[in-house]
């Protein structure tokens, strides 16, 4: 992806100007540092900003060594690394840290981040089914705590995780 920059605007730069375009965004503070995620979360709104995790298999082991299309990955810091060219391979992050970090970082009421973590990304499939609470929809539920941990996870309304 094209970098934002003031002399040869890219695709973030896009992302800005277009109010059709929904915005992703991988909010673990590594990807993106915090003062820019603030930053890019005020000029986008939360009505067409959404939480990314671009997080690689290898978040749910305890290897810290792997495998990506014949790349070799190491986990350092809390993300992933290719190890021959050190740059970023794929992000660790679960979705609660992301709504957590928006949170912090952004200011983000709950309502926004409802819409930031699932309504917007419905919205922008175009999957009417689903991305909100209320009858006929699918029943795809994450209830968490007020700390924003994952106390519950219902699939098509049958509890699949209990904290």
């Amino acid at each position: 992806m094209s970098k934002h920059d003031h002399r040869n605007p890219g695709i973030v730069t896009a992302s800005f100007y277009f109010d059709a375009l929904y915005t992703e965004c991988i909010c673990d503070g590594i990807h993106v540092c915090p003062n820019t995620l603030k930053t890019f979360y005020k000029i986008v709104g939360p009505d067409r900003f959404m939480i990314v995790t671009d997080a690689l298999l290898g978040k749910h082991s305890k290897v810290d060594k792997f495998q990506l299309f014949n790349l070799d990955c190491t986990y350092r810091n809390g993300a992933f690394y290719l190890v021959e060219a050190g740059n970023l391979a794929g992000s660790a992050l679960y979705m609660n840290q992301g709504l957590k970090n928006v949170r912090n970082y952004c200011g983000a009421s709950l309502v926004e981040l409802a819409k930031v973590s699932s309504y917007n990304q419905a919205k922008s499939l175009h999957l009417d089914d689903r991305g909100l609470l209320e009858a006929g929809k699918l029943a795809d539920i994450v209830l968490l705590d007020e700390e924003l941990n994952v106390k519950n996870v219902f699939k098509l309304g049958k509890e699949v995780y209990k904290a």
